[in-house]
């Protein structure tokens, strides 16, 4: 809406073969990105050393943030105390899920910082051959076991007794890590391309499309900021014939403005367009829109809205606009999720009528240990230049609750009034039911309408094969009776939900263990102590490597303010809390995984928890 707000315009106006032209200059072709050579395995392998022994849901967290170095290092920074008050305050109101994740573990996001250059890299390598990274990560572990096996065998040998692996981290740390220290591996690495997320970048792209009657073009320009955020502006213009015999002529000139935060939460644009008909004889119509809208969504928080404004003059001068408005959200605290959207238009005439309606709309579903429970408010109202008006508003809640015999239960109950120029009215209503799903469920339900001084009731039940209805007149006290059905049952599914889940569960419990044969260890479960170790192993392979990397120890610093940036001289917040840097869970307790996100960390490579440790 907001980059082609007039070719939109013209699509209104044009048919056929313009209407093609149109369409094919909306969208143009996106610029293509410089080329990012795939690593090999081997520089794969010395890449990932540093991360390769954490449990496979903390591996798939620090794959997905490293493609998000920027709000990574914020997060540390914030951590730490040394992240400035305004930036600290937008790190933490636009991080991202899986770096929200990562400040559970301080010491890992800490490594993380401090090694940014090697980060950055293995971002970018995740994004580019993500299925390579998830080899490399199983070539690392099954190396790392098989010097464990060894060093086990020989302190047995040499001890007469069981070894207890407390040197194995050490011993990965030492030769197992240099062993993927190649030189050809460490010269691939410094060569990789990862400044893409420190370097302001700029591109422009032009498309032309030429149809049977008329061509279009489109010029944008993007440019990619240091702190990842990217603003990209456009014009267009879209010239057409609307037949040979015709004559008649379109033009639209439009222009747009579209800016998105770094982490690709927010997204801000701006746009205006001027179509122009001319007909045969030169009388001219024209079409003035403008519109702007913005949307923030952090996988938690998604609010839209946008504005608009229309304007059709015509031949003799008359012209008529519209107006309007719109903004919608949702958000999930705890079990229970929140959302409500408001509206708001206006059209105004060529002689000054108008018509205005606006409305607005919440609700909330909590889910309960056994079902979920609703509830919602409506309203909204309209006004006429004419003196007509009217209003109404609409509330209502509903339970499902799942039961044990396996039955489903639920209930219903709402209530609405209407006013207005020509009368009022209001409503009634209630209902609940059981669904067995073999055919006996029942129902009952009551609803009440009264309008103008006339006031209608039903009843209606269902069950045992049989469905009753009731019609009372309450003005006048009569009533009547419909029965559908004959009281039987006949073919009633058997339920099969139960028995179906099982199978499903025990399929997906077959191909995990079967992905798990080979290794000595459990990679798909969280554990303090493996964490820990993990997080020595870490320090020591990937410090052996960040000091023969470009950018690593000893120029990290320079890399992480080089990708901070200017513009984190420009925000403002309030600071974050730099307490406790030591691990936030116990040997019992498990973190909390990010919720499923509508919109995937930039950089995608999807969620594969799990795949490097059950190969």
């Amino acid at each position: 809406m907001l980059k082609q707000l007039g070719l939109a315009a013209a699509l209104l106006l044009v048919s056929g073969s313009v209407a093609r032209v149109a369409l094919s200059a909306e969208v143009p072709a996106a610029p293509k990105a410089p080329a990012i050579e795939k690593l090999s395995p081997a520089a794969l392998e010395a890449l990932v050393s540093g991360v390769a022994l954490y449990p496979d849901p903390l591996v798939e967290q620090i794959l997905l943030a490293a493609q998000q170095p920027l709000a990574l290092h914020h997060a540390a920074e914030a951590q730490n105390g040394a992240l400035p008050p305004d930036v600290a305050a937008l790190a933490a109101q636009q991080s991202n899920a899986s770096v929200e994740y990562l400040k559970q573990y301080p010491e890992v996001l800490q490594q993380l910082d401090q090694q940014l250059a090697l980060t950055a890299r293995l971002g970018i390598a995740y994004r580019v051959q993500p299925e390579d990274v998830w080899n490399a990560i199983a070539s690392v572990r099954a190396a790392y076991e098989a010097a464990l096996a060894e060093q086990a065998a020989g302190e047995e040998a040499s001890s007469g007794g069981g070894s207890s692996g407390g040197a194995a981290y050490p011993v990965y740390g030492g030769w197992v890590a240099r062993s993927l220290l190649a030189a050809g591996a460490i010269h691939e690495l410094n060569e990789y391309r990862y400044e893409q997320y420190a370097n302001a970048t700029t591109t422009t792209t032009t498309t032309t499309a030429t149809g049977e009657n008329g061509t279009a073009t489109q010029t944008s320009t993007t440019t990619t900021t240091p702190s990842g955020a990217t603003v990209t502006e456009s014009t267009g213009t879209a010239d057409a014939t609307l037949g040979p015999n015709d004559g008649t002529t379109v033009h639209t000139d439009g222009s747009s403005t579209t800016v998105t935060g770094p982490y690709g939460n927010g997204t801000a644009g701006t746009g205006s367009a001027t179509t122009t008909v001319t007909g045969p004889n030169g009388e001219t119509a024209t079409i003035n829109s403008t519109g702007s809208g913005f949307s923030y969504d952090n996988g938690v928080t998604s609010v839209k809205g946008g504005a608009g404004t229309s304007t059709v003059t015509g031949p003799n001068g008359q012209s008529a606009t519209v107006t309007g408005g719109a903004v919608g959200g949702s958000t999930t605290v705890g079990n229970t999720t929140y959302g409500g959207a408001a509206g708001a238009a206006t059209v105004t005439g060529p002689e000054g009528q108008s018509v205005s309606v606006a409305g607005g709309a919440k609700g909330s579903a909590t889910q309960t240990e056994n079902g979920v429970q609703t509830q919602s408010t409506a309203s909204g109202a309209y006004s006429a230049s004419n003196g007509a008006s009217g209003q109404g508003t609409r509330s209502g809640s509903s339970t499902v609750t799942q039961n044990a015999d396996g039955s489903t239960s639920w209930s219903h109950s709402g209530s609405g009034s209407g006013s207005g120029t020509n009368g009022s009215g209001n409503f009634t209503h209630s209902g609940s039911g059981t669904a067995t799903g073999d055919g006996n469920g029942t129902y009952h339900g009551e609803s009440t309408v009264n309008a103008n001084g006339n006031s209608v009731s039903t009843s209606t039940d269902v069950g045992g094969g049989q469905a009753s209805t009731t019609v009372t007149n309450n003005n006048t006290g009569a009533s009547n009776t419909y029965t559908a059905g004959d009281g039987q049952i006949e073919n009633a599914p058997t339920q099969s939900g139960g028995s179906s889940n099982s199978s499903r569960q025990q399929q997906s419990q077959n191909a995990k263990s079967q992905g798990s044969q080979g290794s000595t260890r459990d990679w798909s479960q969280m554990n303090r102590e493996q964490i820990s170790q993990a997080s020595q192993a870490m320090k020591q392979s990937w410090g052996q490597l960040g000091s023969q990397i470009q950018g690593g120890a000893g120029q990290s610093a320079s890399v992480r303010k080089q990708s901070v940036g200017a513009t984190s001289k420009k925000l403002s917040g309030a600071t974050a809390n730099p307490g406790n840097r030591g691990s936030k869970f116990s040997a019992n307790q498990r973190p909390t995984q990010p919720k499923p996100t509508r919109s995937t960390p930039r950089g995608g490579g999807g969620g594969r928890g799990g795949r490097g440790g059950r190969r």
